[in-house]
């Protein structure tokens, strides 16, 4: 999603590749269709001569598609042989399968770990801003009253005294606020 297409994500003992394989590919087509390994020693017609080209001049020797249910996530590439005579019998593909699915499982549980990371930080976000919805509407409230009252009473001296009190209890609750939404910000609640 990120490339537009299949990208290199992650290499070991392989040099990185820059290039991008289209959703089209033919290669892709081929591993939709038959979910097989592919051995590029093998006959495979089905895979147009630029797909083989490529993988033979990045000196690769398998592509082992990588499955979420029936849509395909990806793909493991091998490279080179390291016995360049060896013959691959059943046994050998069934094991680059069940790895190839471990590699999915593995996959698909770290993007589930994501999203209940961002669900728990999003849930987070709703808690804070129930809490600072709920203290601001505390705090309008006692403004409104202060407003309310100054109309009839503000000639009055103790109204004067009272009303400055509440003013001066009311900026120092929103100062509070605002010192526990800072550290909010940095991580340190």
């Amino acid at each position: 999603e990120r490339c537009g297409g299949y990208c290199m994500m992650a290499f070991y003992e392989i040099e990185p590749m820059e290039d991008v394989i289209s959703l089209d590919n033919s290669l892709i087509n081929f591993m939709k269709t038959s979910a097989w390994v592919i051995n590029f020693r093998d006959d495979n017609p089905e895979i147009i001569t630029e797909d083989l080209d490529f993988f033979r001049k990045k000196h690769i020797s398998f592509v082992i598609p990588l499955f979420s249910g029936e849509s395909l996530e990806g793909f493991v590439i091998l490279g080179r042989s390291i016995k360049a005579n060896e013959v691959y019998i059943y046994e050998d593909y069934d094991l680059m399968k069940t790895i190839a699915r471990q590699a999915s499982l593995a996959i698909m549980h770290q993007r589930l770990s994501e999203r209940a990371s961002q669900a728990r930080e999003i849930e987070a976000v709703g808690n804070v801003a129930a809490f600072v919805m709920h203290d601001l509407k505390n705090l309008i409230s006692n403004l409104s009253l202060i407003v309310e009252n100054a109309a009839r009473y503000i000639h009055n001296p103790d109204f004067q005294q009272d009303m400055l009190a509440s003013l001066a209890n009311t900026v120092g609750r929103m100062q509070k606020l605002i010192g526990k939404l800072k550290n909010l910000r940095e991580g340190d609640v």
